[in-house]
């Protein structure tokens, strides 16, 4: 994922101007171009006096606004460009400048005006994170702010992993940071204790599902970090055990991590099915930016490359039986009823689930 254009989200407020000490630092090191835009809102339809005059002022200002941050960019020597979209809808002109402009990175922070207005994550931010088609680093606006100074300290990314191919999602992005910056990977696992819930209650059982919980995770890590290796930047690897934010946050404080990068959502087994939450969780309370990356855009890669060869296969595809119990069956429908309602919608697995669920539905049909 080479890093040739930045875009910025701005809404003139000094909160979402944090996001700019970022911009600078990429662009700096990449010679990466940066988009600097402002969506411009109409004005209220109460507004008094010549409503033109109204829109004409607004336009005004954001021209202003966005031609002076890319003054200050140029001024150290950042090539910038400008964009002002007219949209009653913020998100909506803010993926259309994704689509027409064509970044390979977002960077903008989680709040905008005022700290409560439309920008708040939950907002814009949140909405912008589900569907932008490329990596966006959030920086969080509320509390101190950690610099991030790459270009004086090679960066420490942690990357947190459930062991799904959907969790690996950041793993390129973040790959490309740390060959750009000279920086380490510290390869993160963290077992919940959920996992081990439905074991008998005996300490001999619990620790014994323990042990190979964590051995696991210890394997699925060193493959990882092989693979990372390979590709000459530096990994390392942490494995905790425990809730899964408070863990992170606490290998993030211990390891001095510069950066956490960590896909939208994964899989981390029944009881920690959706990575989403673990996402939110580090986006509200981290000291760091986030790089966020939406796994389905490693999974529509894919399926573009697989489906000349999976067309011609499919017809050829052998059937596998399974006996199951009715209670087991029962078992198994609940399971992927329960995967079908908590994937995002657009999710490639979110369909394939629901057809299966669908088929074990209709069982008793075809008895």
């Amino acid at each position: 994922m080479p890093i040739t254009k930045i875009m910025v989200p701005l809404d003139g407020s000094e909160l979402a101007e944090r996001a700019l000490h970022i911009v600078r630092e990429l662009a700096l090191t990449t010679r990466a171009r940066v988009l600097v835009v402002r969506v411009v809102e109409p004005p209220s339809l109460l507004t008094l006096g010549d409503r033109l005059e109204a829109e004409a002022r607004v336009v005004r200002e954001a021209e202003d606004y966005v031609s002076r941050i890319a003054e200050d960019l140029q001024a150290v020597d950042i090539q910038a460009e400008t964009a002002i979209p007219y949209d009653s809808d913020v998100l909506g002109g803010l993926l259309e400048q994704i689509r027409l402009k064509k970044p390979d990175l977002v960077v903008m922070s989680s709040h905008g005006r005022s700290g409560l207005g439309r920008w708040v994550y939950g907002s814009v931010a949140e909405a912008l994170l589900a569907r932008s088609p490329v990596p966006v680093i959030v920086v969080r606006a509320a509390g101190a702010l950690r610099p991030f100074l790459p270009t004086v300290k090679p960066p420490r990314i942690l990357v947190p992993l459930d062991g799904s191919e959907y969790g690996e999602a950041a793993l390129p992005a973040a790959v490309e940071l740390a060959k750009v910056f000279e920086g380490t990977l510290i390869l993160a696992r963290v077992v919940p204790v959920s996992q081990v819930a439905f074991v008998p209650e005996t300490p001999i059982a619990m620790q014994m599902v323990l042990d190979e919980e964590l051995k696991a995770a210890k394997e699925y890590l060193e493959q990882v970090a092989a693979r990372v290796r390979g590709q000459d930047v530096k990994a390392a690897t942490e494995i905790e055990v425990g809730p899964v934010v408070p863990e992170l946050l606490e290998i993030a404080r211990r390891v001095d991590a510069d950066m956490i990068a960590i896909s939208s959502h994964g899989r981390t087994g029944l009881s920690e099915l959706v990575f989403g939450s673990v996402t939110l969780g580090l986006l509200r309370q981290a000291e760091v930016p986030i790089l966020v990356v939406r796994p389905e855009l490693i999974a529509a890669q894919q399926r573009v490359r697989q489906e000349p060869i999976e067309a011609g296969a499919k017809q050829f595809e052998a059937l596998q039986v399974i006996e199951l119990t009715a209670r087991e069956a029962a078992v198994v429908e609940s399971a992927l009823k329960y995967f079908a309602d908590v994937y995002p919608a657009g999710d490639p697995i979110r369909a394939e689930v629901k057809r299966i669920y669908e088929k074990l539905s209709r069982k008793e049909a075809a008895v």
